[in-house]
């Protein structure tokens, strides 16, 4: 692939998955990234998901 196909992957993906960690509408991100539709938008919410959960559990066990 050429470089700037990459680059553009590259920042179109972080872009993405930073507004939805921040709550944004998936609906609101798909239009900003000029997604017909929400099939590939979904990849980055789970990638948030995924990036929730990770933190989630990183934090330590509390011992009540």
């Amino acid at each position: 692939l050429p470089l700037t196909k990459i680059s553009v992957d590259i920042s179109s993906s972080y872009f993405a998955v930073n507004i939805l960690n921040n709550d944004a509408n998936i609906k609101t991100v798909a239009n900003l990234l000029g997604h017909s539709g929400l099939k590939h938008t979904e990849k980055y919410s789970r990638a948030v998901d995924n990036l929730k959960s990770e933190a989630i559990n990183s934090l330590p066990e509390l011992k009540l």
